[in-house]
């Protein structure tokens, strides 16, 4: 009740900020292997190598970011690395060859888990008294997952309301757009708190 009465605003602004980093990442990977293999046309064989490739892309970057957030700061490291995600967003949707779309995947995989492997720190440190760290971390980051949840659906549903040409739901549009928007809030977590 404390920190809901006395810290209300940080506390909702570390919510919404686990929902944009949680939203990036399932927006990212929880329709993929459907969009490999209904939009792109990819046998299960390659939409695994692809999935495959893309999670250790995404484990890879969490240890490389966390790593970095002990040299520099934490908001500054999710910043920079959400920020680089965006090269690769047409290169993980927009490409055809399963070659190019295992890279960007990889890569766009990479940036999000050096970005995310700092969200825990970010939350903490949004934390306005160290009795509450647990709860507040917790609390928060399983709102922010809460609300992220429904990125796929949204997704889909969109990807089957405005289809390709072909009568294809276009899962690729939906999906850039969405994660280019949540991905946006991330650099500037430095400056709003």
């Amino acid at each position: 009740m404390y920190l809901l009465k006395y810290h209300r605003l940080g506390f909702v602004y570390a919510a919404c900020l686990a929902a944009c980093f949680n939203t990036f990442g399932h927006g990212a990977m929880d329709l993929y292997p459907t969009f490999l293999t209904t939009q792109r046309g990819l046998s299960i064989l390659k939409e695994t190598w692809v999935t495959c490739i893309l999670q250790i892309g995404g484990v890879s970057g969490g240890f490389i970011g966390g790593y970095l957030s002990n040299k520099f700061s934490p908001k500054w490291c999710a910043g920079t690395f959400a920020l680089c995600c965006a090269p690769f967003l047409p290169l993980w949707v927009l490409s055809t060859s399963w070659g190019h779309l295992a890279t960007g995947a990889f890569f766009l995989q990479f940036f999000y888990g050096c970005a995310i492997g700092n969200l825990g720190n970010i939350l903490q440190q949004l934390c306005p008294h160290p009795g509450m760290r647990a709860a507040f971390t917790g609390v928060a980051y399983n709102i922010g997952n809460a609300v992220s949840s429904v990125a796929p659906t949204i997704e889909s549903a969109l990807g089957e309301r405005y289809p390709l040409p072909n009568g294809k739901p276009n899962y690729a549009l939906t999906s850039i757009i969405l994660v280019g928007i949540v991905s946006f809030p991330v650099p500037f977590a430095e400056y709003l708190d």
